[in-house]
């Protein structure tokens, strides 16, 4: 008797209003089956569009045909308060889909007059939550948790390297996500490396934060974090837990990388000028003089190895920024023996992303899909943007909504263009032939061979 009372009320309310032709396109689906449809246009009103906003949407329509007069009637406002209930919820799918953020979706004046007519019918305010909640795929009370109040909070993950390896491309992929956040000014921190700076203490370096809710990650990105050996230890002791991502690039590429751009800003001159002339800068002298400088640092490398043993060779590459800074060009490449730092200070495997660099040049959107999920973000940046800018050779970032690439600066990526460089046979040989046993401890490291160890 009951359900049938409900049933009587819901038709006798449908049939009251059924005459009003500015409101009957916009009631419930099921209510609209119940007293028929005027035409197949009044149907078609009723469906969402997509671009509402742009096209004169249905809720914004359906608000400015709502009077007081029809407020205070009890059956219409029965009507009117079923109706924002079902539009809200569909345009919340819809905003969902189209990859727009919940609070984009109230800052939305329609959706506010809607609210502001729902508190006047005194309707279920916390059900419409759950139900927009769920339509944003989330739990009950995680909109809050993920767009309430903020403030700063320690970095959740850490970008830790490597050098050279493309954490800037990196960056610049995943600042698109709106719920990542680095902090503001500083593409790299250098807080756990400055020893100047980490002895202002921990407080300071929480201060650079940006302030994010609940729900949001914080992050920050410094390569050289991966080289330094005090590091480890000084991030497991912040915070044993957090997370780290190291991108790491073929070891030869990276090398003549990296020894490009201490010739172009002009670092280590006194060693550099042993090898080229510093005024000549074309890829060919440079090619030249990378050649003599890695035949004199492999010679060198090998000679302590053989000298002092593997403990103490192993020791002289984590601290060659201290005693001999341009051996780095090389020595940043040995990855196993820096990231077994990281194991030994006491982060699990499982805590560290380990990431192949030279897949972030040829297939971009699944090296981002992987750092999204493991970061526990959601995977809203996906393939469909990135495009592949001929002239340059890389992928550049697509945004979806204008349709315009964001690529990075000419700087960046000027030694992988056109496949990389164009080493002598003799040159290549020996940078593969040092770096190999690395390589393979690496891959041992990760469970994957990313094939470098090939002359």
């Amino acid at each position: 008797m009951i359900m049938l009372g409900v049933l009587m009320n819901i038709f006798i309310l449908a049939l009251v209003y059924a005459g009003n032709d500015n409101l009957r396109s916009h009631l419930p689906r099921s209510i609209q089956n119940i007293i028929g449809s005027q035409s197949n246009n009044k149907q078609q009103k009723y469906q969402l569009n997509l671009d509402w906003m742009n096209e004169t949407p249905n809720l914004k329509r359906f608000l400015s045909k709502v009077s007081t007069e029809e407020l205070s009637k009890p059956d219409r406002a029965e009507v009117i308060r079923v109706s924002l209930f079902e539009a809200l919820i569909n345009l919340a799918k819809a905003e969902h889909e189209k990859g727009n953020e919940f609070p984009n979706l109230l800052k939305m004046s329609s959706v506010r007059r809607a609210i502001s007519i729902l508190k006047k019918l005194n309707a279920d305010l916390n059900l419409l939550q759950m139900k927009m909640e769920a339509a944003y795929g989330l739990c009950k009370g995680c909109l809050q948790e993920k767009y309430g109040k903020k403030k700063k909070r320690l970095p959740q993950v850490i970008c830790i390297g490597a050098k050279k390896c493309g954490t800037g491309a990196f960056q610049n992929f995943l600042a698109h996500h709106p719920h990542l956040f680095k902090p503001p000014g500083y593409d790299e921190v250098h807080f756990f490396d400055k020893e100047e700076d980490y002895a202002k203490g921990i407080e300071y370096y929480h201060s650079l934060m940006p302030e994010t809710s609940a729900g949001e990650i914080t992050y920050e990105k410094t390569p050289k974090y991966m080289v330094i050996p005090e590091v480890p230890g000084r991030i497991y002791a912040m915070n044993s837990t957090v997370k780290l991502i190291a991108i790491v690039c073929n070891p030869v590429n990276r090398a003549f990388s990296d020894f490009t751009h201490v010739v172009k800003s002009g670092y280590f001159k006194s060693e550099t000028s042993k090898y080229m002339n510093l005024e000549e800068t074309d890829e060919e002298s440079r090619l030249k003089g990378f050649e003599g400088f890695s035949e004199a640092y492999i010679t060198k490398s090998n000679e302590i190895k053989e000298e002092k043993g593997d403990a103490q060779w192993r020791k002289w590459i984590q601290n060659v920024h201290k005693e001999q800074v341009e051996a780095s060009i090389l020595t940043n490449g040995l990855y196993s023996v820096h990231l077994q730092n990281w194991l030994d200070a006491g982060f699990k495997r499982e805590q560290m992303l380990i990431l192949n660099g030279e897949e972030l040049i040829s297939n971009p959107a699944k090296i981002i899909l992987r750092a999204q999920e493991f970061m526990g973000l959601e995977p809203i940046i996906k393939e469909s943007h990135f495009v592949f800018d001929k002239d340059k050779g890389f992928y550049c970032f697509k945004n979806l909504k204008t349709g315009e690439p964001s690529c990075l600066g000419d700087g960046k990526g000027r030694t992988r263009a056109g496949g990389g460089p164009n080493f002598s046979p003799k040159l290549k040989e020996d940078l593969v032939s040092y770096f190999k046993p690395y390589n393979s401890e690496l891959y041992k490291i990760i469970g994957e061979d990313f094939h470098w160890n090939e002359a």
